[in-house]
């Protein structure tokens, strides 16, 4: 969040290429009022209706909060711990119940801030349920006190009755006595400028007290860090709606997730729409297939990259981030274990990324050009759809934008750090569909060669645009290079797939001494493209061990996928990793450890991103997933890095990057990360062998029955097989794509 929101674009545009975004998301703030010095109360008691005194609780309905009928409800809870707990950061999560198993488990919660009488208040929303004596709920609450002995303290399972639900709209504007929940600042009329933080809630506190409608504030009162305060009109920003129907990709009123389909309240575009107009380009699978848009997505297949560039003829600043600019994937500095301390209601999602300048930062550009390509240009950006879908990312547009050249940096002299930006992709996905399949296919596009045969050549498409391809055509200027790249970097692309990810990882793992880190959502042991390159990167990996018998292996992965994600794909990821783990405990039982992180009591933390560190001289991180369909099938982008500045025969800030990466999963100082990776490998073990609050407490099974190979091959897809198309993978995932809604999903809230 830093990286992006710093990018400065007040000499150019930025491009934005987020898949889903909301411009309420930005940097979750640090700053904590002053503390008090504790103790916290030893127990938190029902208050009922009544006031809560010290060391108790109430929760109260909430105006504008939603109705059981119509949509989960979104209640006030109020926790005071006297004035010796002011300031404190409180979580609490209400909880839900598995029929199979006959146990509780915490569903996605609220967070608030203690104010100088150590009352906190909080916006959690309850799971659809009764209204009566038999409705009884539980929560679980934490509280995070610096000054405290001890400074965390968590109160389990605080029962209270479900409060009937408020009739009403969440107010729109703010008058009278409020609150701003994540921050504990309250006060009366008009909200001062940047009060709200990202994500936040604003509770006017009447009686009943009310919500407000979060598209209502303003954006002065939205803190400066917000993506609605950082974009301007001349940004531009590509959005793709998700491979799934069950993934929220939307918020409503109050804030709440919403999922893509059905298609009903909130706002698709997050904002984005409102801010930047017609320089905003939403790709809505529902809504266009292959024969109306350019560049869309195959059906299954997700679209990852986070990415975002701005540059002037001499310099540029670019970003890889991992998790969707959205405020309910937000996260603090650190202390995930702590239940996200500063952070609003949301769910516990991790994303790394990178911050890039110079060169680099240029091929961020190239990328974000290439999927915004056509929205510089005011032709179309008055077309409308299909036009306008087909016009945007298409070939005929890549080559209109490359005629104004990127900036050429140099690289710096002496020792620094290099970077490579890496890119995924599917076959045959990019661009007007079919074009660079067939213009290879039947060697009619001329690669490298003169732009008059490029006007040939794009002359011949402009069948399939109309209109604005002819304009797209006449605006291409003399940059012949800049041309002749961009076209060559796109049809390239869809001819062949792209895997540089994939290929940039083997040859690392083959030089692998001492360890190799890996954290990522997902790892499996399938050959890729088995009638062309046949590589396994887990296989490689085995090799590896074998060879270099001092190797060790450290893979973290999260216990659960997304909220969002359909259940078949969380089954086949459990059956491929298990498949994966067995093997390489077989192969090397004691130089590997396996473990999955805590994100708060009874919670785990979730991936959007996946980072590599080998012998702490090489690092990757990204939105590229380390299973087959990460690896090939759905797009992304990361960056690899390695440092020429060493200390003791290591690059630091690489090993500064594993420690922290270490520290932070494991819920420890980064001075108590052991050094040796004999002694790390160990240690891992050893900690999640006798349990520790700081990991997961769910453990990963292998689910059973077993997933048929026909469903890992369709959920965990080859990117890199030939003859992949629009209309035979919507055929053949047809009762696949059918899973994909929120009965058949990992759903929170």
């Amino acid at each position: 969040a830093t990286a992006m929101l710093a990018l400065p674009n007040a000499a150019s545009p930025t491009r934005f290429v987020l898949g889903i975004a909301d411009t309420v998301w930005g940097q979750a703030s640090a700053s904590v009022p002053s503390p008090g010095a504790g103790p916290l109360p030893t127990t938190l008691a029902d208050a009922g209706t009544d006031t809560p005194a010290a060391g108790q609780y109430r929760v109260q309905p909430l105006v504008g909060g939603g109705t059981l009928a119509g949509a989960p409800q979104a209640v006030l809870v109020e926790v005071n711990l006297g004035a010796a707990g002011s300031g404190a950061w409180v979580r609490a999560w209400p909880q839900g119940f598995d029929l199979a198993t006959g146990l509780h488990f915490q569903l996605t919660g609220g967070g608030g801030r203690a104010d100088a009488t150590g009352l906190v208040r909080l916006v959690m929303v309850l799971p659809n349920g009764r209204v009566d004596a038999a409705g009884k709920l539980g929560m679980d609450i934490l509280v995070l006190l610096a000054g405290a002995t001890p400074p965390q303290r968590t109160y389990g399972d605080c029962r209270f009755d479900r409060p009937a639900p408020q009739s009403g709209a969440a107010p729109t504007s703010v008058s009278g006595n409020w609150v701003v929940c994540e921050t504990g600042v309250s006060g009366s009329g008009s909200l001062p400028a940047g009060a709200v933080p990202p994500g936040g809630h604003v509770v006017l506190t009447g009686s009943p007290p009310s919500i407000v409608d979060r598209t209502g504030l303003s954006a002065t009162s939205w803190d400066a860090v917000t993506l609605l305060n950082k974009l301007q009109a001349t940004d531009i920003a590509s959005l793709t709606s998700p491979a799934y129907g069950s993934t929220p990709d939307r918020a409503d009123a109050v804030g709440h997730p919403l999922p893509y389909q059905p298609t009903t309240g909130g706002d698709p575009t997050g904002g984005l729409g409102a801010k930047l107009g017609n320089r905003l380009h939403r790709l809505d699978r529902s809504g266009l297939t292959g024969v109306t848009a350019s560049s869309v997505p195959y059906t299954l297949l997700d679209r990852f990259e986070v990415a975002a560039a701005t540059g002037t003829a001499s310099a540029a600043t670019a970003v890889i981030g991992g998790t969707a600019p959205v405020p309910w994937a937000l996260e603090p500095g650190g202390d995930y274990f702590h239940g996200h301390p500063g952070v609003p209601a949301s769910i516990e999602t991790h994303g790394a990324g990178v911050s890039l300048s110079g060169a680099p930062a240029v091929a961020v550009a190239e990328y974000v050009r290439e999927r915004t390509a056509g929205l510089g240009f005011g032709f179309v950006q008055s077309l409308t759809d299909p036009a306008r879908s087909i016009a945007i990312q298409s070939e005929l547009a890549v080559a209109a934008e490359a005629a104004t050249a990127l900036p050429v940096i140099a690289d710096g002299s002496g020792a620094g750090p290099v970077a490579a930006v890496l890119r995924t992709g599917a076959l045959g996905m990019e661009g007007i569909p079919g074009a660079g399949l067939a213009a290879t296919s039947s060697n009619v596009f001329p690669l490298s060669q003169e732009v008059s045969q490029f006007e040939t050549w794009l002359n011949g498409l402009t069948g399939a645009t109309g209109t604005a391809g002819t304009q797209l055509r006449n605006a291409i200027g003399a940059q012949t290079d800049s041309i002749s790249r961009a076209l060559d970097r796109r049809i390239m692309a869809s001819a062949f797939g792209m895997a540089e990810t994939l290929f940039a990882l083997l040859a690392a793992i083959d030089r692998a001494q001492d360890l190799v880190y890996l954290e990522t959502p997902a790892v499996d042991q399938l050959a890729i493209n088995p009638g062309g390159d046949n590589v396994t990167l887990w296989q490689h990996l085995l090799s590896r061990l074998n060879t270099r018998k001092g190797l060790r292996v450290v893979l973290c992965v999260p216990t659960l996928l997304l909220p969002g994600t359909p259940k078949m794909l969380q089954a086949v990821r459990d059956h491929c990793l298990m498949d994966a783990v067995d093997a390489i405990r077989a192969a090397a039982p004691d130089r590997f450890a396996l473990f999955s992180p805590g994100a708060g009591e009874g919670r785990s933390i979730r991936f959007a991103s996946t980072s590599v560190v080998i012998d702490d001289a090489f690092a990757l991180t990204g939105t590229t997933h380390l299973w087959r369909r990460g690896l090939t099938w759905d797009s992304s982008l990361a960056a690899a890095v390695f440092d020429e500045r060493l200390v003791d025969g290591r690059p630091q800030d690489v090993r500064a990057f594993r420690i922290q990466l270490l520290a932070d999963r494991l819920g420890i100082a980064a001075t108590r990360v052991p050094e040796d990776p004999a002694e790390l490998v160990k240690a891992i073990r050893a900690l999640d062998d006798r349990g520790s609050d700081r990991l997961s407490m769910v453990q990963i099974v292998r689910p059973s029955p077993a997933p048929a190979n026909g469903d890992i091959d369709t959920w965990n897809a080859d990117g890199t097989l030939s003859g992949l198309s629009l209309s035979s993978l919507a055929a053949s995932f047809g009762a696949a794509a059918a899973l994909t809604d929120v009965g058949h999903a990992i759903v929170e809230g």
